[in-house]
Protein backbone atom coordinates (compact mmCIF):
# COMPACT_ATOMS: atom_id res chain seq x y z
CA UNK A 1 0.00 0.00 0.00
CA UNK A 2 3.20 2.37 0.92
CA UNK A 3 4.01 1.73 -2.62
CA UNK A 4 0.94 2.34 -4.20
CA UNK A 5 0.76 5.85 -2.56
CA UNK A 6 4.00 6.57 -3.74
CA UNK A 7 2.70 5.85 -6.93
CA UNK A 8 0.47 7.90 -7.14
CA UNK A 9 1.93 10.90 -4.88
CA UNK A 10 5.31 11.32 -7.24
CA UNK A 11 3.74 9.80 -10.72
CA UNK A 12 0.60 11.66 -11.18
CA UNK A 13 1.70 15.23 -10.71
CA UNK A 14 4.77 13.91 -13.16
CA UNK A 15 1.72 12.43 -16.01
CA UNK A 16 -0.71 15.17 -15.21
CA UNK A 17 2.39 18.07 -16.01
CA UNK A 18 3.75 15.97 -18.90
CA UNK A 19 0.12 15.61 -20.73
CA UNK A 20 -1.79 18.39 -19.69
CA UNK A 21 -5.71 18.20 -18.03
CA UNK A 22 -6.99 17.82 -21.16
CA UNK A 23 -5.15 14.75 -22.41
CA UNK A 24 -4.88 13.07 -18.77
CA UNK A 25 -8.78 13.91 -18.98
CA UNK A 26 -9.42 12.01 -22.50
CA UNK A 27 -7.27 8.99 -20.61
CA UNK A 28 -9.21 8.65 -17.85
CA UNK A 29 -12.52 9.07 -19.40
CA UNK A 30 -11.85 6.44 -21.87
CA UNK A 31 -10.66 3.94 -18.83
CA UNK A 32 -13.78 4.72 -17.17
CA UNK A 33 -15.69 3.87 -20.19
CA UNK A 34 -13.86 0.57 -20.81
CA UNK A 35 -14.02 -0.39 -16.89
CA UNK A 36 -17.91 -1.56 -17.65
CA UNK A 37 -16.18 -4.65 -20.15
CA UNK A 38 -15.56 -6.34 -16.62
CA UNK A 39 -18.67 -7.02 -16.47
CA UNK A 40 -18.41 -9.68 -19.37
CA UNK A 41 -16.96 -11.44 -16.22
CA UNK A 42 -20.78 -12.18 -14.97
CA UNK A 43 -19.45 -12.43 -11.24
CA UNK A 44 -17.77 -15.50 -11.96
CA UNK A 45 -14.66 -14.90 -10.36
CA UNK A 46 -16.25 -14.67 -7.36
CA UNK A 47 -17.88 -17.88 -7.28
CA UNK A 48 -14.64 -19.82 -7.49
CA UNK A 49 -13.56 -19.72 -3.85
CA UNK A 50 -17.14 -20.89 -2.83
CA UNK A 51 -17.22 -23.83 -4.70
CA UNK A 52 -13.57 -24.71 -4.40
CA UNK A 53 -13.29 -24.82 -0.63
CA UNK A 54 -16.82 -27.08 -1.36
CA UNK A 55 -14.53 -29.68 -3.13
CA UNK A 56 -11.35 -28.83 -0.98
CA UNK A 57 -12.98 -30.04 2.55
CA UNK A 58 -14.27 -33.27 0.95
CA UNK A 59 -10.49 -33.69 -0.70
CA UNK A 60 -12.44 -33.96 -4.16
CA UNK A 61 -9.30 -33.50 -6.25
CA UNK A 62 -10.77 -34.50 -9.52
CA UNK A 63 -13.79 -32.12 -9.07
CA UNK A 64 -11.35 -29.52 -8.48
CA UNK A 65 -9.36 -29.89 -11.57
CA UNK A 66 -12.71 -30.21 -13.48
CA UNK A 67 -14.14 -26.59 -11.97
CA UNK A 68 -10.41 -25.16 -12.50
CA UNK A 69 -11.22 -26.33 -16.76
CA UNK A 70 -14.72 -25.14 -16.54
CA UNK A 71 -14.22 -21.93 -15.45
CA UNK A 72 -11.00 -21.43 -17.82
CA UNK A 73 -13.29 -22.04 -21.29
CA UNK A 74 -15.99 -19.52 -19.58
CA UNK A 75 -13.22 -16.83 -19.15
CA UNK A 76 -11.82 -17.39 -22.62
CA UNK A 77 -14.83 -17.19 -24.03
CA UNK A 78 -15.76 -14.18 -22.26
CA UNK A 79 -11.92 -12.92 -23.55
CA UNK A 80 -12.66 -13.10 -27.13
CA UNK A 81 -16.27 -11.22 -26.16
CA UNK A 82 -14.60 -8.55 -24.75
CA UNK A 83 -12.60 -7.80 -28.00
CA UNK A 84 -15.19 -7.70 -30.18
CA UNK A 85 -17.32 -5.73 -27.96
CA UNK A 86 -14.09 -3.47 -28.28
CA UNK A 87 -13.78 -3.23 -31.92
CA UNK A 88 -17.78 -2.05 -32.06
CA UNK A 89 -17.57 0.69 -29.35
CA UNK A 90 -14.01 1.82 -31.22
CA UNK A 91 -16.25 2.02 -34.43
CA UNK A 92 -19.25 4.20 -32.98
CA UNK A 93 -16.51 6.20 -30.41
CA UNK A 94 -18.14 9.21 -30.81
CA UNK A 95 -22.17 8.05 -29.96
CA UNK A 96 -20.54 6.39 -27.02
CA UNK A 97 -18.19 9.93 -25.73
CA UNK A 98 -20.67 12.02 -26.85
CA UNK A 99 -20.00 15.55 -28.49
CA UNK A 100 -17.56 17.40 -25.73
CA UNK A 101 -14.27 16.23 -26.86
CA UNK A 102 -12.00 18.05 -29.64
CA UNK A 103 -11.86 16.74 -33.15
CA UNK A 104 -8.47 15.59 -33.15
CA UNK A 105 -9.37 13.51 -29.70
CA UNK A 106 -11.65 11.32 -30.73
CA UNK A 107 -8.90 8.94 -33.09
CA UNK A 108 -6.97 8.77 -29.58
CA UNK A 109 -9.63 7.66 -27.60
CA UNK A 110 -10.34 4.68 -30.41
CA UNK A 111 -6.69 3.35 -30.17
CA UNK A 112 -6.91 3.84 -26.60
CA UNK A 113 -10.10 2.30 -25.68
CA UNK A 114 -9.39 -1.06 -28.04
CA UNK A 115 -5.94 -1.41 -26.04
CA UNK A 116 -7.88 -1.65 -22.84
CA UNK A 117 -10.20 -3.90 -24.06
CA UNK A 118 -6.89 -6.06 -25.13
CA UNK A 119 -6.00 -5.65 -21.84
CA UNK A 120 -9.50 -6.82 -20.18
CA UNK A 121 -9.48 -9.57 -22.22
CA UNK A 122 -6.06 -10.69 -20.47
CA UNK A 123 -7.95 -10.27 -16.75
CA UNK A 124 -10.57 -12.64 -17.36
CA UNK A 125 -8.28 -15.98 -17.64
CA UNK A 126 -6.08 -14.75 -15.17
CA UNK A 127 -8.66 -14.14 -12.45
CA UNK A 128 -8.52 -18.31 -12.01
CA UNK A 129 -5.07 -17.91 -10.95
CA UNK A 130 -5.76 -14.97 -8.51
CA UNK A 131 -8.50 -16.97 -7.35
CA UNK A 132 -6.60 -20.39 -6.37
CA UNK A 133 -3.92 -18.16 -5.02
CA UNK A 134 -6.99 -16.25 -3.04
CA UNK A 135 -8.10 -20.06 -1.88
CA UNK A 136 -4.43 -21.62 -0.43
CA UNK A 137 -4.08 -18.35 1.30
CA UNK A 138 -0.71 -17.77 -0.64
CA UNK A 139 -1.16 -13.82 0.36
CA UNK A 140 2.93 -13.16 0.41
CA UNK A 141 2.88 -14.21 -3.20
CA UNK A 142 -0.25 -12.42 -4.12
CA UNK A 143 0.65 -9.19 -2.49
CA UNK A 144 4.10 -9.55 -3.55
CA UNK A 145 3.41 -9.89 -7.28
CA UNK A 146 0.48 -7.08 -6.57
CA UNK A 147 3.67 -4.98 -5.45
CA UNK A 148 5.67 -5.66 -8.60
CA UNK A 149 3.36 -4.91 -10.78
CA UNK A 150 2.56 -1.34 -8.95
CA UNK A 151 6.39 -0.68 -9.21
CA UNK A 152 6.52 -2.00 -12.67
CA UNK A 153 3.68 0.18 -14.34
CA UNK A 154 4.62 3.70 -12.92
CA UNK A 155 8.61 2.81 -14.60
CA UNK A 156 6.92 1.85 -17.76
CA UNK A 157 4.37 5.10 -17.96
CA UNK A 158 7.08 7.16 -17.64
CA UNK A 159 9.31 5.70 -19.95
CA UNK A 160 6.53 5.38 -22.54
CA UNK A 161 5.05 8.97 -22.14
CA UNK A 162 8.72 10.62 -22.71
CA UNK A 163 8.29 8.88 -26.31
CA UNK A 164 4.98 9.41 -26.90
CA UNK A 165 3.33 12.38 -24.98
CA UNK A 166 -0.28 11.10 -24.93
CA UNK A 167 -2.91 8.93 -22.73
CA UNK A 168 -1.96 5.62 -25.32
CA UNK A 169 1.27 5.48 -23.51
CA UNK A 170 -0.36 4.91 -20.07
CA UNK A 171 -2.79 2.47 -21.72
CA UNK A 172 0.83 0.65 -23.53
CA UNK A 173 2.25 0.71 -19.95
CA UNK A 174 -0.93 -0.98 -18.30
CA UNK A 175 -1.28 -3.55 -20.82
CA UNK A 176 2.50 -4.83 -20.50
CA UNK A 177 2.38 -4.68 -16.81
CA UNK A 178 -0.81 -6.85 -17.08
CA UNK A 179 1.07 -9.15 -19.34
CA UNK A 180 3.89 -9.65 -17.04
CA UNK A 181 1.28 -10.46 -14.40
CA UNK A 182 -0.67 -12.87 -16.60
CA UNK A 183 2.23 -14.98 -17.09
CA UNK A 184 3.53 -14.88 -13.31
CA UNK A 185 0.28 -16.05 -12.24
CA UNK A 186 0.64 -18.63 -14.51
CA UNK A 187 3.96 -20.27 -13.81
CA UNK A 188 3.49 -20.06 -10.09
CA UNK A 189 -0.02 -21.77 -9.79
CA UNK A 190 0.38 -24.06 -12.44
CA UNK A 191 4.33 -25.10 -11.36
CA UNK A 192 4.21 -24.07 -7.87
CA UNK A 193 0.56 -24.71 -6.72
CA UNK A 194 0.56 -28.11 -9.01
CA UNK A 195 -2.95 -26.43 -10.55
CA UNK A 196 -4.40 -28.85 -12.57
CA UNK A 197 -7.03 -28.56 -15.35
CA UNK A 198 -9.52 -30.95 -16.83
CA UNK A 199 -11.18 -29.52 -19.74
CA UNK A 200 -13.84 -31.68 -21.59
CA UNK A 201 -16.52 -32.76 -18.85
CA UNK A 202 -18.76 -30.12 -18.33
CA UNK A 203 -20.89 -30.46 -15.22
CA UNK A 204 -23.87 -28.71 -16.15
CA UNK A 205 -25.63 -28.62 -13.41
CA UNK A 206 -22.71 -27.15 -11.32
CA UNK A 207 -22.41 -24.51 -14.13
CA UNK A 208 -26.39 -23.91 -13.10
CA UNK A 209 -25.65 -23.51 -9.81
CA UNK A 210 -22.75 -21.98 -10.26
CA UNK A 211 -24.11 -19.35 -12.31
CA UNK A 212 -27.77 -19.04 -10.06
CA UNK A 213 -24.86 -17.81 -7.26
CA UNK A 214 -23.28 -15.53 -9.48
CA UNK A 215 -26.14 -13.41 -11.87
CA UNK A 216 -26.55 -11.43 -8.17
CA UNK A 217 -22.51 -10.89 -7.94
CA UNK A 218 -22.88 -9.59 -11.74
CA UNK A 219 -25.35 -7.75 -10.58
CA UNK A 220 -24.26 -6.01 -7.77
CA UNK A 221 -21.29 -5.70 -10.03
CA UNK A 222 -23.42 -3.58 -12.23
CA UNK A 223 -24.19 -1.90 -9.12
CA UNK A 224 -20.73 -0.79 -7.79
CA UNK A 225 -20.04 0.48 -11.79
CA UNK A 226 -23.15 2.61 -11.37
CA UNK A 227 -22.06 4.13 -7.74
CA UNK A 228 -18.83 4.34 -8.36
CA UNK A 229 -16.28 7.05 -9.97
CA UNK A 230 -16.49 5.59 -13.36
CA UNK A 231 -19.76 6.57 -14.09
CA UNK A 232 -19.17 10.01 -12.33
CA UNK A 233 -16.09 10.38 -14.88
CA UNK A 234 -18.69 9.38 -18.16
CA UNK A 235 -21.22 11.89 -17.03
CA UNK A 236 -18.41 14.51 -16.23
CA UNK A 237 -16.75 13.63 -19.41
CA UNK A 238 -20.30 13.98 -21.54
CA UNK A 239 -21.80 16.94 -19.95
CA UNK A 240 -18.86 19.73 -18.81
CA UNK A 241 -15.66 18.53 -21.01
CA UNK A 242 -12.55 15.94 -20.22
CA UNK A 243 -10.91 18.55 -18.25
CA UNK A 244 -13.00 18.90 -15.38
CA UNK A 245 -12.52 15.09 -15.04
CA UNK A 246 -9.21 15.66 -14.46
CA UNK A 247 -10.28 17.71 -11.17
CA UNK A 248 -12.45 15.10 -10.53
CA UNK A 249 -9.84 12.32 -11.00
CA UNK A 250 -7.49 14.09 -8.96
CA UNK A 251 -9.91 13.93 -5.36
CA UNK A 252 -10.73 10.26 -6.48
CA UNK A 253 -7.53 9.02 -7.04
CA UNK A 254 -7.13 10.25 -2.99
CA UNK A 255 -10.72 8.35 -2.76
CA UNK A 256 -9.15 5.01 -4.17
CA UNK A 257 -6.16 5.07 -1.98
CA UNK A 258 -8.51 5.13 1.00
CA UNK A 259 -10.42 2.26 -0.35
CA UNK A 260 -7.34 0.18 -1.21
CA UNK A 261 -6.46 0.01 2.62
CA UNK A 262 -9.81 -1.55 3.40
CA UNK A 263 -9.52 -3.88 0.59
CA UNK A 264 -5.88 -5.96 1.47
CA UNK A 265 -6.94 -6.41 5.62
CA UNK A 266 -10.42 -7.75 4.61
CA UNK A 267 -8.99 -9.81 1.64
CA UNK A 268 -6.93 -11.66 4.78
CA UNK A 269 -10.48 -13.00 6.24
CA UNK A 270 -12.05 -14.54 3.19
CA UNK A 271 -10.97 -17.58 3.80
CA UNK A 272 -11.53 -17.53 7.14
CA UNK A 273 -15.52 -16.73 6.47
CA UNK A 274 -15.86 -19.46 3.93
CA UNK A 275 -14.59 -21.93 6.33
CA UNK A 276 -17.02 -20.83 9.14
CA UNK A 277 -19.84 -21.13 6.88
CA UNK A 278 -19.04 -24.33 5.47
CA UNK A 279 -18.62 -25.84 9.50
CA UNK A 280 -21.70 -24.70 9.92
CA UNK A 281 -20.31 -22.14 12.71
CA UNK A 282 -22.52 -20.34 15.01
CA UNK A 283 -23.86 -16.57 14.16
CA UNK A 284 -22.15 -15.23 17.35
CA UNK A 285 -18.41 -16.82 15.46
CA UNK A 286 -19.41 -14.97 12.20
CA UNK A 287 -20.74 -11.59 14.45
CA UNK A 288 -17.46 -11.41 16.11
CA UNK A 289 -15.61 -11.64 12.88
CA UNK A 290 -17.32 -9.16 11.31
CA UNK A 291 -16.93 -6.80 14.76
CA UNK A 292 -13.08 -7.53 15.01
CA UNK A 293 -12.77 -7.06 11.46
CA UNK A 294 -14.58 -3.34 10.69
CA UNK A 295 -12.86 -2.45 14.14
CA UNK A 296 -9.25 -2.82 12.99
CA UNK A 297 -10.52 -1.34 9.58
CA UNK A 298 -12.79 1.79 11.09
CA UNK A 299 -9.76 2.61 13.42
CA UNK A 300 -7.32 2.77 10.24
CA UNK A 301 -9.70 4.76 7.80
CA UNK A 302 -11.21 7.23 10.39
CA UNK A 303 -7.21 8.33 10.97
CA UNK A 304 -6.59 8.94 7.73
CA UNK A 305 -9.83 10.84 6.32
CA UNK A 306 -9.49 12.90 9.81
CA UNK A 307 -6.10 13.76 8.81
CA UNK A 308 -7.01 14.33 5.28
CA UNK A 309 -9.83 17.06 6.38
CA UNK A 310 -6.89 18.53 8.56
CA UNK A 311 -4.25 18.85 6.38
CA UNK A 312 -5.91 18.17 2.53
CA UNK A 313 -5.68 21.64 0.89
CA UNK A 314 -1.95 22.08 1.83
CA UNK A 315 -0.84 18.41 0.75
CA UNK A 316 -2.92 18.81 -2.58
CA UNK A 317 -1.40 21.90 -3.37
CA UNK A 318 2.21 20.39 -2.86
CA UNK A 319 1.34 17.42 -4.69
CA UNK A 320 -0.25 18.71 -8.09
CA UNK A 321 -0.37 22.26 -7.10
CA UNK A 322 -2.88 25.11 -7.62
CA UNK A 323 -5.83 24.95 -8.98
CA UNK A 324 -7.50 21.81 -8.12
CA UNK A 325 -8.93 23.08 -5.15
CA UNK A 326 -11.83 21.46 -5.75
CA UNK A 327 -10.76 18.50 -6.21
CA UNK A 328 -9.92 18.71 -1.95
CA UNK A 329 -13.62 18.77 -1.46
CA UNK A 330 -14.27 16.06 -3.97
CA UNK A 331 -12.08 14.15 -2.11
CA UNK A 332 -13.56 14.13 1.46
CA UNK A 333 -17.12 13.98 0.15
CA UNK A 334 -15.93 10.79 -1.54
CA UNK A 335 -14.25 9.24 1.57
CA UNK A 336 -16.63 10.19 4.02
CA UNK A 337 -19.04 8.43 1.96
CA UNK A 338 -17.04 5.23 2.00
CA UNK A 339 -15.67 5.27 5.36
CA UNK A 340 -18.45 2.90 6.80
CA UNK A 341 -18.47 0.83 4.14
CA UNK A 342 -15.31 0.27 3.21
CA UNK A 343 -15.11 -0.50 7.35
CA UNK A 344 -17.64 -3.55 6.77
CA UNK A 345 -16.31 -4.91 3.49
CA UNK A 346 -16.15 -8.38 5.20
CA UNK A 347 -19.76 -8.30 5.23
CA UNK A 348 -20.45 -8.72 1.72
CA UNK A 349 -18.42 -11.73 1.67
CA UNK A 350 -20.23 -13.44 4.68
CA UNK A 351 -23.30 -12.54 2.44
CA UNK A 352 -21.87 -14.52 -0.67
CA UNK A 353 -21.06 -17.27 1.90
CA UNK A 354 -23.92 -17.83 2.96
CA UNK A 355 -25.78 -17.47 -0.17
CA UNK A 356 -27.44 -14.02 1.07
CA UNK A 357 -26.39 -11.63 -1.45
CA UNK A 358 -29.56 -11.45 -3.69
CA UNK A 359 -31.59 -8.97 -1.84
CA UNK A 360 -28.50 -6.27 -1.40
CA UNK A 361 -27.97 -6.60 -5.07
CA UNK A 362 -32.13 -6.18 -5.84
CA UNK A 363 -32.03 -2.76 -3.63
CA UNK A 364 -28.38 -1.40 -4.55
CA UNK A 365 -30.00 -1.40 -8.53
CA UNK A 366 -33.47 1.00 -7.15
CA UNK A 367 -30.60 3.22 -5.15
CA UNK A 368 -27.85 3.34 -7.75
CA UNK A 369 -29.90 3.97 -10.85
CA UNK A 370 -31.37 6.92 -8.60
CA UNK A 371 -27.39 7.85 -8.33
CA UNK A 372 -27.32 8.30 -11.99
CA UNK A 373 -30.45 10.62 -12.60
CA UNK A 374 -29.61 12.44 -9.14
CA UNK A 375 -25.76 12.86 -10.15
CA UNK A 376 -26.37 14.50 -13.89
CA UNK A 377 -28.67 18.22 -12.65
CA UNK A 378 -25.97 18.50 -9.92
CA UNK A 379 -22.99 18.13 -12.02
CA UNK A 380 -24.88 20.69 -14.05
CA UNK A 381 -25.08 23.18 -10.93
CA UNK A 382 -22.14 21.79 -9.01
CA UNK A 383 -19.75 20.81 -11.90
CA UNK A 384 -17.27 18.08 -10.77
CA UNK A 385 -18.50 18.19 -7.14
CA UNK A 386 -21.79 17.50 -7.62
CA UNK A 387 -21.08 14.03 -8.72
CA UNK A 388 -18.81 13.21 -5.61
CA UNK A 389 -22.41 14.64 -3.96
CA UNK A 390 -24.53 12.24 -6.55
CA UNK A 391 -21.96 9.20 -5.40
CA UNK A 392 -22.15 10.20 -1.67
CA UNK A 393 -26.40 10.51 -1.62
CA UNK A 394 -26.33 6.87 -2.90
CA UNK A 395 -23.58 5.74 -0.85
CA UNK A 396 -25.76 7.12 2.30
CA UNK A 397 -28.76 5.27 1.42
CA UNK A 398 -26.82 1.60 0.72
CA UNK A 399 -25.01 1.69 4.26
CA UNK A 400 -28.54 2.90 5.82
CA UNK A 401 -30.21 -0.40 4.50
CA UNK A 402 -27.33 -2.74 4.16
CA UNK A 403 -27.00 -2.39 8.31
CA UNK A 404 -30.75 -3.06 8.55
CA UNK A 405 -30.08 -6.21 6.37
CA UNK A 406 -26.57 -7.39 8.57
CA UNK A 407 -28.74 -7.70 11.77
CA UNK A 408 -32.20 -8.80 10.09
CA UNK A 409 -31.62 -10.84 6.99
CA UNK A 410 -28.37 -12.51 8.13
CA UNK A 411 -28.23 -12.04 11.99
CA UNK A 412 -24.89 -9.93 12.63
CA UNK A 413 -24.69 -8.13 15.99
CA UNK A 414 -24.21 -5.02 14.16
CA UNK A 415 -24.75 -2.59 17.48
CA UNK A 416 -21.44 -4.15 18.38
CA UNK A 417 -19.70 -2.60 15.60
CA UNK A 418 -21.28 0.87 16.01
CA UNK A 419 -20.31 0.81 19.69
CA UNK A 420 -16.43 0.89 18.43
CA UNK A 421 -17.32 3.26 16.00
CA UNK A 422 -19.04 6.16 18.46
CA UNK A 423 -16.03 5.15 21.27
CA UNK A 424 -13.34 5.95 17.87
CA UNK A 425 -14.79 9.18 17.03
CA UNK A 426 -15.62 10.14 20.58
CA UNK A 427 -11.01 8.90 21.30
CA UNK A 428 -9.97 10.73 18.33
CA UNK A 429 -11.22 14.23 19.82
CA UNK A 430 -7.65 14.98 21.91
CA UNK A 431 -6.15 14.64 18.53
CA UNK A 432 -7.67 16.68 16.68
CA UNK A 433 -7.96 19.19 19.37
CA UNK A 434 -4.26 19.35 19.37
CA UNK A 435 -3.86 19.08 15.63
CA UNK A 436 -6.21 22.69 15.25
CA UNK A 437 -4.77 24.49 17.84
CA UNK A 438 -1.00 23.36 15.91
CA UNK A 439 -2.86 24.38 12.76
CA UNK A 440 -3.28 27.64 14.17
CA UNK A 441 -0.41 28.56 15.78
CA UNK A 442 2.17 27.40 13.28
CA UNK A 443 0.51 27.15 9.86
CA UNK A 444 0.42 24.60 7.02
CA UNK A 445 4.04 24.93 5.88
CA UNK A 446 5.76 21.62 4.58
CA UNK A 447 8.23 21.01 7.80
CA UNK A 448 5.96 22.02 9.82
CA UNK A 449 2.44 20.02 8.64
CA UNK A 450 4.48 16.83 8.33
CA UNK A 451 5.64 17.75 12.27
CA UNK A 452 1.59 18.24 12.84
CA UNK A 453 0.58 14.97 11.20
CA UNK A 454 3.41 12.48 13.22
CA UNK A 455 1.98 14.67 16.55
CA UNK A 456 -1.56 14.35 15.60
CA UNK A 457 -1.16 10.10 14.31
CA UNK A 458 1.52 9.69 18.18
CA UNK A 459 -1.87 10.98 19.71
CA UNK A 460 -4.56 9.05 18.36
CA UNK A 461 -2.83 5.66 18.47
CA UNK A 462 -2.20 6.41 22.29
CA UNK A 463 -5.83 7.14 22.85
CA UNK A 464 -6.98 4.57 20.27
CA UNK A 465 -4.23 1.75 22.63
CA UNK A 466 -5.46 2.37 25.79
CA UNK A 467 -8.68 3.27 25.40
CA UNK A 468 -10.47 1.35 21.99
CA UNK A 469 -8.78 -2.03 22.42
CA UNK A 470 -9.13 -4.71 24.41
CA UNK A 471 -6.48 -6.64 26.38
CA UNK A 472 -6.27 -9.68 23.09
CA UNK A 473 -6.17 -6.58 21.02
CA UNK A 474 -3.31 -4.67 23.11
CA UNK A 475 -1.04 -7.86 23.52
CA UNK A 476 -1.19 -8.80 19.34
CA UNK A 477 0.04 -5.15 18.52
CA UNK A 478 2.67 -4.68 21.76
CA UNK A 479 5.83 -5.89 19.75
CA UNK A 480 7.72 -6.00 23.07
CA UNK A 481 5.41 -8.68 24.45
CA UNK A 482 5.52 -10.99 21.79
CA UNK A 483 9.13 -11.24 21.45
CA UNK A 484 9.04 -11.65 25.30
CA UNK A 485 6.36 -14.75 24.42
CA UNK A 486 8.38 -15.84 21.39
CA UNK A 487 11.84 -16.48 23.28
CA UNK A 488 10.27 -18.29 26.50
Amino acid sequence: MLVQFAVVFFITPYLLKQLGDSEYGLYQLVASTASYLTLLGFGFSAAYIRFYSRFKSNNEEEKIASLNGMFMTLFLIMSISCIIIGAIVCSNINVVLGDKLEVDQYSEAKRIFFLLALNMALTFPKSIFVCNTTAHEKFVFQKSLVLSVDVLTPILQIVFVVFLKNGFALTLATTAATLFDFIINILYNVYKLRMRFKFGNFDWPLLKEISIFTFFIFLNQVLDLLSSTNIDNYLIGRIIGTTSVTIYSMGSKISQMFHSVAAPISAVFVPTVYRLVEEKKSNEQLSALFTKVGKIQFIILYLIISGFVLWGKPFINIWIGEGYEDSYYIAIVLMASLVVALSQNIGIEIQRAVNKHKVRSIVYLVIDIGNVFISIPLIRWLGPIGAAVGTAIAMLGTVIFMNWYYKVGIGIAISGYWKNVLQIILCSLPAIIVARIMIKILGTGILTTILQALVYVIIYAITIYLAVLDQKEKDTVNIIKRIRRSVK
